[in-house]
């Protein structure tokens, strides 16, 4: 983790410098090329419409000129002629265009590729640099939600500096999200109590249980040690929602039981919640959190990233992720990274550890281009104290 901690030793500082020159550097280097092929893309569209223009152009001043003729000479006979000129002037004009659009489109979809390859190899480094522990993280949560047969599944994470990213995840990884979880899953033959009858033969209530065989779990969220699991049966109308917590001593347990004819708060009720095996519900659900903390190591793609109220992923706002970054990297690496920059630089061995070698730093800022001055002149504003 990034830590503002003045002790840190010099270490950590270069595995942190290694990640922004490798990961961050990559990112804002493949956002530049896709960003220049874009240029290009829009130039040969440009190229292509005026010259698609002039070929409109030509036919109309062949048209004036084949009308303004036949008006000079005056003489219905050739009207025939001349609309023969004008029909293959047409047609030839046609297969002139088709040839032009032809050429551009096939440039412009080969750059299109280029684009969306360097757009992809950019999100990538960005994959690489918020999956590689650099980043603090002040809350995350799991969640899944119940989608064609399966599991939609991604991870969300808050760390300083109001940055927030989200992956999805590989549900079908896990048998036991594979397809819809049923409750029988867990636990088979699971009754729950959900109401209460008195009866003139007892002062003891009669319990009503709901068979949740077939209920199956339509969403699910994990904060920590805390799950908020709901589970439903669509032909009833009725659902349940469990929510467990581990706890530091002991664990708890919420229940809530809803359908169309009532709303029912179980864990409250002294006769409900007498009659819930809440030994055996409680490991089903540790079953699905521990299930769950599994799943948050099988990320798929970066389908969040964002700094504030900027969305990098969209605005490509790359320098100012990194800026961010470093920032919370704390006050007495920015300094240090700036020395990294610098032409007299001098690794030390902790640092060509991690690989930062001269030749290595060099390599990179040619990298990323007119962005490096952008990042040195933050690095050497003076530092702002808290």
């Amino acid at each position: 983790m990034i830590s503002g901690n003045a002790n840190q030793n010099a270490s950590s500082y270069g595995y942190i410098a290694k990640g922004i020159l490798s990961n961050l550097f990559d990112a804002i280097s493949y956002s530049r090329r896709s960003a220049d092929k874009r240029d290009d893309s829009e130039k040969l569209q440009k190229e292509m419409g005026a010259k698609l223009s002039r070929s409109d152009e030509l036919f109309q001043s062949i048209n004036r000129m084949i009308k303004q003729y036949y008006e000079e000479i005056g003489l219905d006979t050739i009207k025939e002629n001349l609309d023969s000129i004008t029909s293959f002037a047409n047609v030839s004009l046609d297969q002139v265009k088709t040839k032009i659009s032809k050429a551009y489109s096939s440039k412009i979809k080969e750059i299109g590729e280029e684009i969306e390859s360097n757009r992809t190899l950019s999100v990538k480094a960005l994959e690489a640099f918020v999956s590689g522990n650099y980043l603090p993280v002040r809350e995350n949560s799991i969640i899944l939600k119940s989608v064609e047969g399966g599991y939609d599944a991604r991870a969300k994470y808050l760390s300083d500096g109001g940055i927030e990213y989200d992956f999805s995840l590989n549900a079908k990884n896990l048998d036991i999200f594979r397809d819809i979880l049923f409750f029988s899953s867990l636990i088979k033959a699971f009754r729950i109590p959900v109401g209460t009858a008195g009866t003139w033969i007892s002062k003891e209530p009669v319990i009503d249980y709901e068979k949740v065989d077939r209920y199956v779990m339509t969403s699910a969220e994990l904060s920590g040690d805390n799950l908020i699991c709901n589970f439903g049966d669509d032909s009833k109308q009725s659902s349940f929602k469990f929510i467990f917590s581990k706890g530091i001593n002991a664990p708890s347990l919420s229940v809530d039981y809803t359908d169309p004819g009532k709303q029912v708060d179980i864990t409250s009720q002294p006769a409900l919640n007498k009659n819930l095996d809440t030994d055996s519900l409680s490991a089903a659900l540790n079953r699905v959190m521990s299930s769950m903390k599994s799943l948050e190591s099988h990320k798929l793609r970066l389908l969040k990233l964002s700094v504030g109220d900027d969305d990098i992923l969209s605005s490509t706002n790359y320098v100012k992720f990194m800026k961010s970054v470093i920032d919370i990297a704390g006050p007495d690496f920015k300094p240090v990274f700036q020395k990294i920059l610098e032409s007299d630089f001098t690794p030390s061995p902790e640092f060509e550890k991690n690989g930062i070698t001269k030749d290595y730093i060099s390599s990179r800022l040619k990298n990323i281009g007119d962005s490096s001055k952008e990042l040195l002149e933050f690095l050497s504003e003076p530092q702002q104290n808290a």
